[in-house]
């Protein structure tokens, strides 16, 4: 008797000691957290959820095609996901849902495999719980966000969560079709490829999208938006963290308007971004970083409150470009800085507008070693009837580069042309920017409106106008602006001048000016006497009113001729005093005697219209081609040159001096 209760009691303990150990495992198996994917998460409006279901794949071995389970949290089999008819794909409905490849009586992989797209019908939340979801389908996306439904992605474990494709797949990451809703708080969308379409991470059709974390990485659309496309009607915001980072919209061969947006692609969508990053995305064509576009009725926007957008690449608009009435709109301390184009290397404004109320744009570089010209803009390059509105925030150490001396570069911080238009207001400031010319602001047949503002400590110019309009209101200040290290504030090249708007006669403008021709006039026009708000940068000079007009004139008073130097001599080694004899030469003093210049956009040789003509050529058989001629003779460059369509012709024994200027065809 006393054995049969000893074996009971013995019985008893070890069932009690079972006790635990389940309960234990079924504690082990529950899935909760933030929606954020943190747990004990203190941020406002975030809640614990319990994830009660999990999804895994199988290969199904008679069709050789992955299957898709789901199960309870506590579960160690599962049941097959709806499928729809016809085309198969998964279909989650309502619900909680994590990813898991551990689960009991499955073969654990190493990712969750799917070869169907799973398209989300209700209100779905997903945990991607550190795993991979990797899609071998072609031409289709991962996820696909109905009308009327809400895909939410997080994932407990960072971002170390993917949703991809594999390397024989395509297809966007994520979809959301029209009043389709996606929030993303964490896991990375990778990997992904949209081939001859958009949106290689994420496509928004008249959709709902919000980023408040996770990153879209190293997706790729040969149309646009490698990283994300939003189409006419759909929003995409971005919070927080949020990344969209390594992206590239690649363009295809042979095919037009290929390769825009290496990040995120607007079409007449509408794009906040009130914080998070866009870097490291590359554009075939235009907008490395963010590219907006109005292609119908419907007004693009973009709305950039703060964030970074940095280190991306393209043709034209590295980091930002506005396009087709397209609007931009940067305040707060939102930032454009370190991208490269050949074109506005920062911001590229064509027939849009791009409203700067706060912010910084700098570091941004115009660059491209193979051209010889059209390097301009190394900040914000304005065209084609667009418009840029500096109402406030910084301009600075922008740079329009190429490592070739022969080639000429515009506008450091911003380049205007070609019926564009830059307006600067308030406290805006442009600084510290660096071009051949223009290293503040180069104004070519575009319009500047400086009403306020700063521009100082430029280098090459602190405003170059070739061609352009300069209009001066208010109280704006140029100065301490330098070329090849002589001071050089607004320099007036050929016949520009400077337009003066609504500017208090003692007010307190303070604008240097430089120019070489037409007797030192620098303003027509003016009605009153406002000289006290401009000095010249040739100290030797002052800046008189003279019968309606704001000239400079020689501080003795005796001529109102500007600073030019009346005779061009030097040895013909450079040698300005004696020959350099470097190498053992020995060489003759020459006096340069007529002078090259371009005067508003006209070639000029000495005091007349330097036309083209022909010579005869060697073999007297028949006359060269038309050209610009330059006989016998000793001549010097007054400023850099633009050929129209022909070569110098070298009629005799000609000598040259560049001066420090350059010819460009």
């Amino acid at each position: 008797m006393k054995k049969r209760i000893l074996s009971c009691l013995m019985a008893l303990a070890l069932c009690l000691t079972l006790l635990p150990t389940a309960a234990l495992a079924a504690e082990e198996d529950t899935h909760t957290h933030c929606i954020c994917g943190k747990s004990g998460c203190t941020e406002a409006g975030h809640v614990e959820i319990a994830f009660s279901k999990w999804l895994t794949s199988d290969m199904e071995q008679t069709s050789n095609s992955w299957k898709l389970d789901c199960g309870d949290v506590s579960g160690t089999t599962g049941n097959r996901v709806d499928s729809e008819n016809g085309n198969g794909n998964w279909v989650l409905r309502d619900g909680y849902y994590y990813l898991r490849t551990d689960v009991e009586n499955y073969t654990e992989y190493s990712e969750v495999k799917i070869d169907r797209t799973i398209v989300i019908r209700g209100d779905v939340t997903i945990c991607l719980n550190g795993q991979t979801l990797e899609s071998s389908a072609k031409g289709q996306p991962v996820f696909l966000v109905e009308a009327d439904s809400t895909l939410t992605l997080t994932d407990c474990k960072g971002n170390t969560g993917k949703v991809k494709h594999t390397s024989d797949g395509s297809g966007s990451g994520v979809e959301v079709e029209s009043g389709g809703t996606f929030n993303m708080y964490g896991g990375t969308i990778t990997k992904n490829t949209a081939t001859d379409t958009y949106g290689g991470g994420v496509y928004v059709v008249d959709g709902t999208f919000t980023m408040n974390g996770g990153t879209i990485s190293d997706n790729k659309a040969t149309k646009g938006g490698g990283g994300v496309y939003v189409s006419a009607g759909a929003t995409f915001t971005m919070n927080g963290n949020a990344s969209v980072t390594g992206n590239n919209a690649t363009g295809s061969t042979g095919k037009d308007n290929m390769g825009t947006g290496g990040g995120v692609y607007v079409s007449d969508g509408t794009f906040t971004m009130n914080g998070g990053s866009i870097t490291k995305n590359t554009a075939n064509s235009t907008d490395g970083g963010v590219g907006v576009y109005t292609a119908t009725s419907t007004t693009a926007t973009f709305t950039m409150k703060g964030g970074t957008i940095s280190g991306n690449n393209a043709t034209k608009g590295g980091g930002v470009g506005v396009y087709r009435a397209a609007k931009f709109e940067m305040n707060n301390s939102a930032s454009i800085t370190d991208n490269t184009a050949n074109q506005g290397g920062g911001v590229y404004v064509e027939s849009g507008t791009f409203d700067m109320n706060d912010g910084t744009i700098t570091g941004n570089t115009a660059k491209n070693e193979k051209a010889s010209n059209n390097i301009n803009g190394g900040g914000v390059y304005v065209s084609n009837n667009g418009t840029f509105n500096m109402n406030d925030g910084a301009i600075t150490g922008n740079t329009a580069t190429n490592t070739d001396e022969r080639n000429t570069t515009y506008g450091g911080g911003v380049y205007v042309s070609n019926n564009g238009t830059f307006t600067m207001n308030g406290n805006a400031s442009i600084e510290s920017n660096t071009a051949k010319n223009g290293g503040g602001v180069s104004v070519s047949s575009g319009t500047f409106n400086m009403n306020d503002g700063t521009i100082s400590g430029n280098t090459g110019n602190g405003v170059f106008v070739n061609g352009g309009t300069f209009t001066v209101s208010n109280t704006p200040t140029v100065k301490e602006n330098t070329k090849d290290g002589a001071a050089s504030n607004v320099c007036l090249a050929g016949g520009a001048y400077i337009t003066i708007g609504k500017i208090n006669p003692t007010g307190n403008a303070s604008i240097g000016v430089t120019k070489t021709v037409d007797k030192g006039v620098i303003a027509k026009g003016v009605n009153e006497d406002c000289s006290g708000n401009f000095f010249s940068d040739d100290e030797t000079y002052e800046v008189k009113y003279e019968g309606g007009k704001l000239v400079l004139a020689k501080k003795s008073g005796g001529t109102t001729n500007p600073p030019v130097t009346t005779e061009h001599k030097h040895f013909l080694c450079g040698g300005k005093t004696a020959c350099n004899e470097v190498g053992g030469h020995s060489c003759e003093a020459t006096t340069f005697a007529t002078k090259l210049w371009m005067d508003g956009g006209v070639l000029k040789k000495g005091n007349g219209d330097w036309t083209k003509g022909t010579v005869k050529r060697a073999d007297e058989v028949a006359d060269s081609g038309e050209g610009y001629v330059l006989t016998a003779g000793s001549y010097y460059l007054e400023n850099d040159l633009t050929l129209s369509g022909a070569a110098i012709l070298i009629d005799g024994d000609v000598k040259l001096c560049l001066n420090g200027h350059t010819i460009d065809r």
